[in-house]
């Protein structure tokens, strides 16, 4: 029979091995591919499993002869060292290979200690114990895993509570700051003031500023709903107290609106939509007030008139309030006209000689329109 190399021609020294498979000494025979059926009888045939060679990967007739328990005489490969963890014979040169032999011939204990070696790795390589030890390296690879995450997850949650912390401080200082720059020139008033104030009077004001502000986190709740699916009441509210802190502590009220639209942008609504949202916010708020004037004068127009020297001048700042309030709601609900009345103040300013590039303004508004 002839024998089959694995990578044919390619295989190094194929010329060589090739003359000595043609030309083989008399005490060797090669067998070729041995069909599977007949490999268990070939190798119950042997007394041993010699592998000589120089170099070798995972042969699987080491796996298949210690499957029958058949001892191992290999040449001392460094590779083996690590697979088949010293349960064999070994050697590195003939006279080695053949005191080897000698001894398991001669030897029965010898050879009953080698065949328990090849069948102590045939139950490690057994498909149970590979299926075991993968299992094994899964699972604990699974356990380091989940560990990693949490150990991330606890870490990540204790500088978020560090960065709670934080901003805890810092509104706590910016709130004393605030109270601080509010109170250090009639500190004195203020606290005779509260102090002669009865208690319940005193929770029902504080009560109502909490209410005041809660509203305004519900309608927030309801605009930011219309950009995001899950806007919650809890996020409104959020806003909301927010502005409210930060309005309170920056010069004219300006820094609410910014903070409220940078939280927003955290919870999932984009700035401009955001910035959409604080405009409605606005008319809303305009609105409720002129409103609000609106009922006071009607009732006690008389009694205000002759409360202050200065009512004309409020009257003259409630009818601008009014003008833009309706103007606002003109651009909100009749675009076209906002449309139109602007390229007519277009053409007007241009005429006066104030607006130098009025293409470009009508094209700002062309695109707004779409």
């Amino acid at each position: 029979m002839g024998w089959r190399l694995s990578f044919g021609r390619i295989t190094d020294g194929y010329e060589e091995l090739k003359k000595l498979q043609e030309n083989p000494p008399e005490n060797c025979k090669f067998l070729g591919i041995v069909p599977r059926e007949e490999m268990v009888d070939l190798y119950n045939m042997a007394d041993v499993l010699f592998v000589p060679s120089y170099n070798e990967l995972f042969p699987m007739t080491i796996l298949e002869a210690v499957n029958l328990h058949v001892p191992l005489v290999l040449r001392d490969l460094d590779l083996y060292k690590d697979i088949l963890f010293n349960r064999y014979m070994h050697a590195n040169d003939n006279d080695g290979f053949k005191n080897c032999l000698l001894k398991l011939k001669n030897d029965s204990d010898v050879y009953a200690k080698y065949q328990n070696e090849s069948r102590l790795l045939s139950e490690f390589y057994s498909k149970e114990h590979v299926l075991n030890m993968w299992r094994e390296f899964y699972l604990s690879a699974y356990k380091d895993k989940q560990e990693e995450l949490l150990n991330k997850k606890n870490r990540g949650f204790l500088c978020k509570k560090q960065k709670y912390a934080l901003n805890l401080l810092l509104i706590l200082a910016l709130t004393g700051f605030a109270l601080w720059f509010a109170l250090k020139d009639n500190y004195q008033q203020v606290v005779k003031c509260i102090s002669q104030m009865n208690l319940l009077s005193l929770v029902i004001v504080l009560l109502w500023g909490v209410l005041f502000t809660a509203v305004w986190g519900f309608v927030y709740y309801v605009l930011g709903r219309k950009y995001a699916e899950n806007y919650t009441p809890g996020k409104g509210m959020l806003v909301a107290f927010i502005g409210s802190f930060f309005s309170g502590i920056t010069p004219s009220s300006t820094g609410g609106q910014f903070v409220q639209a940078y939280i927003m942008k955290k919870q999932g609504i984009k700035v401009s939509d955001g910035a959409s949202l604080l405009w409605a916010d606005f008319i809303i708020y305009q609105t409720t007030m002129m409103i609000y004037v609106s009922v006071l004068f009607l009732l006690r127009f008389a009694y205000y008139s002759a409360q202050s020297a200065w009512f004309n001048i409020i009257l003259l700042g409630y009818i601008v309030n009014a003008v833009v309030v309706v103007a606002l709601y003109t651009i909100a609900l009749f675009p076209n006209l906002y449309i139109k009345l602007s390229r007519i103040l277009v053409q007007v300013l241009t005429k006066l000689h104030i607006l130098k590039n009025p293409e470009k303004t009508v094209g700002f508004l062309d695109f707004t329109s779409d």
